[in-house]
């Protein structure tokens, strides 16, 4: 089980007994800071496939009818196929990282990725319980292009995060929920209200493709 982080710029202290560090709520307050990508959203895949149109899209296809996919509509013409795609964020997005300061250890921080899908933090002056979610839907469409003696493949990928933030039960009572969502495509990025910026890493569309790559396909530009 992944242990749970913060989010910088929001002033939240992680939950007792959840915390990566072990802090109490009587404790230091465990300070957070925001690191984004160091480097762009990845690029669409593009492949030059020697061969038959149809065994390649056979290949594809195939692929793309097992986990993580959940298959889609095929082009009756062999132009196109689409799957989705919907669970952790973590595997196939890139939103950064969150650096967990220890108060008073002379020790590096700890470094969590932004995009790990569940984590419990206590919200606001009344360190009030709150638990941050974020999912993953994306929809991967393939495209088949003739060309003379092989088929150009490239991938288009729509990539929605979502991210409710729930407040739990509380003594005093208090409870509310708020959420928020972001879309963006493959080789873009966006960005959640409280700044934390999220890409692609391009590991979606290469799995859907890995049955290409592992034989050699060679990449366009």
């Amino acid at each position: 089980m992944r242990k749970p982080l913060s989010l910088a710029g929001l002033g939240l202290g992680l939950l007792a007994g959840c915390a990566p560090i072990g802090q109490s709520r009587q404790g230091p307050e465990v300070r957070f800071e925001y690191a984004a990508p160091l480097q762009g959203p990845a690029e669409s895949v593009a492949l030059a496939v020697q061969g038959d149109q149809r065994v390649v899209v056979d290949r594809v296809v195939t692929r793309m009818r097992r986990a993580p996919f959940t298959p889609g509509r095929v082009d009756p013409t062999g132009l196109s196929a689409v799957a989705t795609y919907a669970g952790d964020p973590e595997p196939y997005v890139n939103c950064g990282y969150v650096l967990a300061y220890v108060p008073g250890a002379n020790t590096p921080p700890q470094v969590y990725p932004a995009a790990r899908g569940q984590l419990a933090f206590q919200r606001g002056p009344n360190r009030t319980p709150a638990e941050r979610r974020m999912s993953l839907n994306a929809q991967v469409t393939v495209n088949f292009v003739p060309q003379p003696g092989s088929t150009l493949v490239t991938t288009e990928t729509r990539y929605t995060l979502q991210k409710p933030l729930d407040t739990l039960a509380y003594p005093s009572g208090e409870a509310g929920a708020q959420a928020e969502a972001i879309t963006f495509s493959t080789g873009e990025t966006a960005t959640f209200s409280q700044g934390t910026v999220c890409q692609s890493n391009g590991q979606l569309e290469r799995q859907a493709l890995e049955s290409l790559l592992s034989e050699g396909a060679s990449a366009t530009p």
